[in-house]
């Protein structure tokens, strides 16, 4: 739609020569995905506005045929957003893990209907980074304290989150067969941790 190629001339203009943008794909008949946050003048609330568009349409094929664009030797960091299916955010976090980037997920926009898959991304290995608000922490946790508002809520919320995320790799690691990883030997292994925001 004009709103996507628009957003891409922009990109390719102000990222030129530092973005790639060829694992870009069109989706014929689907909208740009359009995330909009409203805030409420009277109590300052927010509320996040969410269509998947074209953004819904990504698929493990899409991760597979885009997935060389991990091996170039600058790309050390993966960034993920809920805004595309979980199936695909599994298969780039695993294939970047193994090449040896971190793998980084804001969970956002953190929903009823994927907060059972981000529990089990606290299952996964290749999950090094989250990054929550003040809202979605308390959801992940199952937390009455909402939105979180000090600094030791947030604190609370995070050793609670890493506290499961923890006890799930222990259960994994019992379980588990060795495996050598892919990654190369010339990075370190990275930390795992959560950031509340």
């Amino acid at each position: 739609d004009d709103m996507g190629r628009s957003l891409l001339r922009h990109l390719q203009t102000v990222g030129a020569g530092r973005l790639n943008l060829q694992g870009v794909r069109y989706q014929e008949g689907v909208a740009t995905g359009v995330a909009v946050q409203v805030v409420s003048n009277a109590d300052k609330q927010k509320l996040a506005l969410f269509c998947a568009g074209a953004n819904g349409c990504v698929s493990e094929r899409d991760v597979e045929e885009a997935s060389f664009l991990l091996s170039e030797s600058t790309v050390n960091l993966l960034l993920l957003q809920l805004e595309v299916p979980m199936s695909s955010i599994m298969a780039i976090a695993t294939e970047a893990r193994e090449r040896g980037c971190i793998v980084a997920l804001k969970a956002a926009p953190l929903t009823a209907d994927v907060l059972l898959h981000v529990h089990d991304l606290l299952n996964f290995p290749s999950l090094d980074l989250l990054f929550l608000n003040e809202w979605d922490a308390p959801m992940l946790i199952g937390s009455s304290e909402k939105p979180l508002v000090t600094v030791k809520q947030a604190e609370r919320a995070a050793e609670t989150i890493l506290a499961l995320a923890v006890a799930a790799l222990r259960r994994r690691h019992e379980h588990a067969r060795p495996r050598t990883p892919l990654a190369p030997a010339s990075r370190p292994p990275p930390q795992r941790g959560v950031l509340v925001q």
